[in-house]
């Protein structure tokens, strides 16, 4: 079995102070000098145990101090005092306030009653004890005192590194689902318009040449945008200022544009008002619009959709089209739908989307400024 550090400095210890107390009563001498090293050795042998049984160790050192008392004598030599003072200070520094005041409160008295039963006059006699035992018990307190704070600041270091490291945790999953919703909502839109067109190309090769030239016209048009809508938003990765790269209200009609030119009629119905919006506000608006209008363009039948903006408190969005088609919440296809919702509910508004008529409707509604 290991012995701990602590546990051989107060063997150490204890057999110091054994080993002077028995030099000092057989020195010394007296009556009996057998029953002056008895109490000598219940002083100071059992300080071995003081870190493991600090309150045992206490009693037995009262105790010993009992008996000198019970004789009428006062002899307790200097290694027996240091011991007491020890163990006196070891009690306050390892228990709790109320079991170490009652410890130190039986010491006290137990040297009290011996300096009494010896006949003591001085009041001398009666304040070096409390000095001796008072300043060794405060010191012991003060030491548990700081142990306590200083576990609670390591406690309090602890939670407050785990809240950190599960806060950027959270900014890591906020910023990945944004990435995320930019790359869908530009680079996957641009290569699904590249398909379309692709497809209108080939089903026309060898048979239409001019229809053959302006899908492959629209292809590298898509391409174009996309690969500067690609920039912008590594731009805005590498800028503090998040409108940067951001998409606006005001683009809007060059967007139309594009899914004009892609077969799709697309009426615009805007009527905000002047009052500024947040980019942020800004940008989650033209990114719905742009979704919507690309899942009319994948998914319905019907070729042609209508966009409305208004103004207000807050901004409002709708987006329809004649339908039928075929949409699907869940699954890779659903990933846009779920993009428009996060977008709305993270800058405080909300989404719905759902069968309207004989087609589809999209209605989102935002606020003017994030958070409101």
């Amino acid at each position: 079995m290991t012995i701990s550090r602590t546990s051989r400095v107060d063997a150490v210890l204890a057999a110091a102070l054994l080993a002077a107390g028995q030099v000092d009563v057989w020195t010394t001498g007296g009556v009996d000098g057998r029953r002056a090293a008895a109490i000598a050795v219940l002083a100071t042998a059992p300080l071995a145990w003081r870190s493991r049984a600090p309150i045992t160790v206490v009693l037995v050192g009262v105790g010993a101090l009992t008996l000198l008392t019970a004789r009428g004598e006062d002899q307790f030599t200097v290694a027996q005092l240091l011991g007491l003072m020890l163990a006196t200070y070891t009690v306050s520094a390892l228990r709790p306030a109320r079991t170490a005041a009652l410890c130190v409160t039986a010491v006290v008295f137990a040297a009290l009653t011996n300096s009494a039963a010896a006949g003591s006059r001085t009041p001398g006699d009666y304040v070096f004890p409390l000095i001796l035992l008072g300043v060794p018990a405060a010191a012991g307190a003060s030491l548990r005192q700081w142990r306590r704070r200083s576990e609670e600041l390591r406690q309090l270091t602890e939670e407050l590194l785990a809240e950190r490291e599960a806060h950027a945790k959270l900014v890591v999953a906020a910023e990945r689902g944004r990435i995320a919703r930019d790359l869908h909502d530009s680079l996957a839109q641009s290569l699904s318009a590249v398909v379309l067109h692709a497809e209108a190309g080939e089903g026309a090769l060898g048979r239409d040449d001019e229809r053959v030239a302006t899908s492959l016209a629209r292809i590298q048009e898509v391409g174009r945008s996309s690969l500067a809508e690609t920039r912008q938003i590594l731009g805005a990765l590498r800028q503090e200022d998040d409108a940067v790269g951001q998409p606006r209200l005001d683009q809007l009609d060059q967007l139309l544009q594009r899914y004009r030119a892609a077969g799709l009629s697309v009426a615009l119905d805007a009527t905000a008002d002047r009052t500024p919006v947040s980019s942020a506000v800004e940008a989650a608006a033209y990114r719905i619009v742009q979704e919507s209008l690309t899942n009319v363009l994948r998914h319905s039948s019907c070729r042609q959709a209508s966009v409305m903006v208004r103004g207000g408190d807050g901004l409002e969005i709708e987006v329809c089209d004649a339908g039928p088609g075929a949409y699907d919440d869940g699954g890779p296809a659903g990933f846009g739908l779920l993009g428009m919702r996060e977008r709305a509910e993270l800058l405080g508004g909300e989404l719905v989307a759902g069968p309207h008529g004989s087609g589809w409707r999209v209605r989102a509604r935002l606020p003017r400024e994030v958070g409101r």
